[in-house]
Parts: structure tokens; sequence; C-alpha cells
């Protein structure tokens, strides 16, 4: 059985992402219909997890159906409720979303396979879409995908003369975060006197003028080409510690791509890991 399944779809997805647990669906003590409960003993499973129920050619549990998604609250380490969402799930009422278990099913080899919900495959003409491209899906194959929201920076400096010199045009802001050249950020005098030639809560830009040196421009464009146009000019020093704030939380895209392969949209197919995968990989 080869490691690596080549359609996009949850069963060809590499199984070490996608963990089955088995259970015998006839067992009362199991499938716990007073509690609507279903006993995993050691089940690894977290609240909010989707799972795909399997009933494997048996007589499927009353309250669920075969080979559907449904969503894991965790009881205990032993112990899981199903629901219809993963909000509902997350929220774990005694009702709202809750499924009702009326019944057990037949047959020993139920399961459940738990649906990554960062894992994604993509094939070879999804490689050449511009909005893929443009979040890092540029590999054709299994990839691990997640964003992550990247804090605003905020970088102090001394007002003083000690950290604006005025025949330079140049705020000195040490060893902190270096933003690159063009990069927005709001000014702040902090309740202090401001620096003569910067407006408070004025957005400015960027330009490293050297380690731990910045001059700041009117626009992107003009901050990246460091000339004399729109170079904000500082003609008296201000006083105390004041800020300049980058722009809010950047989100960044984070791919690895977990075994590379060529293979086309026709021979993949577009079902999805978890059946709403275009969300994230664009379709051709």
């Amino acid at each position: 059985m080869a490691l690596w399944g080549t359609v996009d779809t949850l069963a060809a997805t590499p199984a070490v992402y996608t963990k089955t647990t088995s259970f015998d669906a006839t067992d009362a003590a199991v499938v716990v219909l007073a509690s609507n409960t279903i006993k995993l003993p050691g089940h690894s499973y977290l609240t909010g997890d989707a799972v795909v129920y399997n009933d494997n050619g048996g007589t499927v549990i009353t309250g669920l159906t075969d080979a559907a998604t449904v969503f894991v609250n965790r009881v205990d380490a032993d112990t899981i409720k199903l629901y219809d969402t993963k909000a509902n799930a997350i929220t774990g009422h005694a009702s709202t979303g809750l499924k009702s278990l009326t019944g057990v099913g037949v047959g020993a080899g139920h399961n459940f396979v738990k649906v990554p919900d960062d894992i994604y495959f993509v094939d070879t003409t999804e490689a050449g879409v511009a909005a893929n491209r443009a979040k890092g899906l540029q590999t054709p194959g299994w990839v691990e995908y997640s964003t992550k929201t990247v804090p605003a920076t905020v970088l102090s400096f001394d007002a003083t003369a000690g950290g604006v010199n005025l025949a330079d045009n140049v705020i000195s802001v040490g060893n902190q975060t270096v933003l690159a050249t063009g990069s927005a950020v709001t000014y702040s005098r902090g309740g202090q006197t401001i620096v003569t030639g910067l407006t408070d809560g004025a957005v400015v830009y960027v330009h490293n003028v050297g380690p731990g040196m910045i001059k700041l421009y009117t626009t992107a464009n003009n901050a990246i080409a460091g000339g004399a146009t729109g170079l904000k000019a500082l003609t008296v020093v201000g006083v105390g510690t004041q800020t300049l704030t980058a722009a809010d939380g950047v989100t960044r895209h984070v791919v690895e791509t977990i075994v590379p392969m060529k293979v086309t949209a026709v021979a993949a197919g577009d079902v999805g890991v978890d059946g709403a995968d275009d969300s994230v990989v664009a379709d051709s």
C-alpha cells in the first residue's frame, strides 16, 4: 500500500495525518445511548476535531450517517460526544447540535477518521493559479498550510537630541526589529512634546539608512527611492520616549511541502481532504 495517495481525497491523505479509531458499534458499553457518548479508550481527540464516521459495511448507529463528517466534544481521555458543527462541539451544549444516539449499530469495524485541518493536495494546475502562488502554494503534491498573524511592531525612540539627528533627518531606533524600507508606521508622541516635522497619529514610511537608523517619508514609493522627495524634515527635537508603530498584525502564509508529486487536475480530482478545500486551494 502506498504511503502517499495521488488523488485529492481524505482516503488518499498520508495516514500519519488521518488517525483512524475503530470500535465495536454493537457494544452498548461502547455506544452509550443514555449519555449520547462513545467510549474510545485513549482516543487523543480534541474538542473541535472533525472526524468522518464509517460503518464499514455494518449497520449505522442510529443518529449518525455513514461517511459523514461530525465534530468531537472531548468528554474525557476515553469518551467523546459528537456534534453537527465545530462551533457546537466547542460549546458542548446539552442539546444544540448534539448527535442524539438512539440505537447501537451492527459490526465491530466501525471507525472514525480524523480530518486534518491543515493538509492539502495541490495538483499541477492549481500550483499555477495566481491566488495559490500568492499563498506560497506553488509546488504540486501534499502540503501543510496554515496562516499566522504577526503582531504589530512598535519601535520606540528617544525624541531628544540623543535619538533625533536634525541635520540628517535621521531617527535612531537602536537594535530593535528592522522594518523593511517602505513599511508604513504610525507616529505617536506619547503625550510628550512632538518632534517638529512629524504629526501625531499620522502614517509615515520607513527608509533604512543604516543599522538602527531610519528616515521617514510621506509615501512608500518615496521611502523606497530614499531621495529628497517626500522626506520628512525634522526641525526641532521632541521630549521623552516616542513610538513608531507598524501596521496592525500582518497575516503570514506558512507552507511546508510534505511530498512533491506532479499529478494533473484530471488525475487528482477535486474532492478535497475535507470536502471544502477550494476555500484554501483555489480551483483552476
